[in-house]
């Protein structure tokens, strides 16, 4: 999940990772030294069920049933506020802790009732496999917050700033043009894979993301309201405990420089 993944970068384990903003000032916040350098999505959190056994379209429903979820990912740390804004208390449903890939399974053998997930993956690939997977976003449950973000080590904004600067770049012509043309950028990357990919799959998700994008000019640029509002989120609700504001988990510095050629 997203918090594992912020992690790699905090450690230096990767130099840059995709990941979700609300995972990263969890991290943030508990001194992990890393920082957003564009947010290219609003929140892709949410829950997945199966038409046949539950449909979900407002958080009550969800009163007395299980829900699958893993410890320390973006979806775990939001769910409380999402409690708050429908009423409901944490006794209300029944959380069962599971790893990213027991959390699904156990959805499909009928274990649980729903699952945390992110929108863009885990219900594609039900419905990819024969399952008529629906899915519901946090924020059409009451509570909007930024998504997915390319995250990095604070080293690396001093040490290797052209480098922040070019995966800026690159990210911002790539994402653009995907969301332009999916077909293409499924084609594109199916191609030059080294392992066998999906394309089916790929494209469904990608489709899900155009639904999601910022639509921020320049591509990429994190919005200091909406990234406050996510922190506060998290502080009210999630247990999350710092006194630095938002501004101290991204930099939009990059995205400004960003080479366009």
């Amino acid at each position: 999940g997203s918090g594992a993944t912020v992690r790699q970068a905090g450690m230096k384990h990767d130099a840059f990772v995709w990941a979700d903003t609300s995972a990263l000032l969890v991290a943030g916040a508990q001194g992990l030294p890393v920082k957003a350098v564009m947010v290219v999505t609003k929140s892709n959190l949410g829950i997945v069920s199966l038409e046949d056994h539950l449909v979900v379209r407002t958080a009550r429903d969800l009163i007395n049933k299980k829900i699958s979820a893993t410890p320390g990912d973006g979806n775990t740390q939001i769910w409380p506020a999402v409690l708050a804004a429908n009423n409901m208390t944490a006794s209300d449903v029944n959380l069962v802790y599971l790893d990213a890939t027991a959390a699904v399974a156990s959805l499909r053998t009928g274990r649980v009732d729903a699952a945390f997930c992110g929108v863009s993956d885990q219900p594609v690939t039900l419905r990819r496999a024969g399952f008529r997977a629906r899915a519901v976003t946090f924020a059409e449950l009451g509570v909007p917050t930024l998504g997915s973000a390319v995250i990095t080590h604070v080293d690396m904004l001093r040490e290797k700033p052209d480098l922040v600067r070019r995966v800026v770049a690159a990210t911002q012509r790539s994402w653009s043009a995907a969301l332009a043309e999916p077909e293409a950028a499924v084609e594109a990357l199916v191609q030059t894979a080294e392992f066998p990919l999906n394309a089916g799959l790929l494209l469904e998700s990608l489709r899900v993301f155009q639904g999601l994008a910022t639509g921020a000019s320049p591509v990429g640029f994190i919005d200091a309201t909406a990234m406050q509002q996510t922190l506060d989120l998290l502080k009210r609700y999630g247990g999350v405990k710092t006194d630095f504001p938002a501004s101290e988990f991204y930099s939009n510095d990059f995205i400004g420089r960003a080479i366009t050629r």
